[in-house]
């Protein structure tokens, strides 16, 4: 991820980088996804997750990101990026047309019998209109937060 802000950062500043861009995040993008195997079912996997999510979203491979996104929220609903990503989950999916099965994740996270906070911001993004607003299309999912 060092690699992809250094890129990033000296596209600001107009300095030119030592690997292509495109290079820097294949490298990166290969690097987390190793980590994500390496470090499944640990305190890591959700850092490593964010992080990937974060450059598959930059680099517009919505049907990955919520390849990804479903993985962590199927085996771990409990978990806060879950809640914290929901309303980009809902762009994503409609971008790759697998609005569906975002919308059956959520209903899996809100019929967990618990509560918990990742519950409550997925409920969140169901009630703001969110699903509206992706289906209303491009134009207006740039409106929509991206997490956080």
């Amino acid at each position: 991820m060092r690699d992809v802000v250094n890129v990033q950062g000296m596209r600001v500043t107009g300095r030119t980088a030592s690997l292509p861009a495109a290079e820097v995040h294949a490298r990166a993008r290969r690097e987390l996804e190793e980590g994500l195997a390496e470090f499944r079912g640990t305190g890591e996997e959700p850092v490593l997750t964010h992080g990937l999510l974060l450059l598959l979203a930059s680099e517009g491979d919505h049907a990955r990101w919520v390849e990804v996104y479903l993985d962590l929220l199927y085996r771990r609903p409990t978990e806060p990026l879950v809640g914290q990503m929901a309303p980009t989950a809902l762009v994503m999916g409609r971008a790759c047309g697998r609005l569906n099965a975002v919308l059956e994740g959520f209903r899996q996270v809100t019929h967990v019998p618990l509560d918990f906070e990742a519950k409550h911001r997925v409920q969140a993004a169901l009630a703001s209109g969110v699903i509206a607003q992706a289906d209303a299309g491009p134009a207006a999912s740039g409106a929509i937060r991206t997490g956080g």
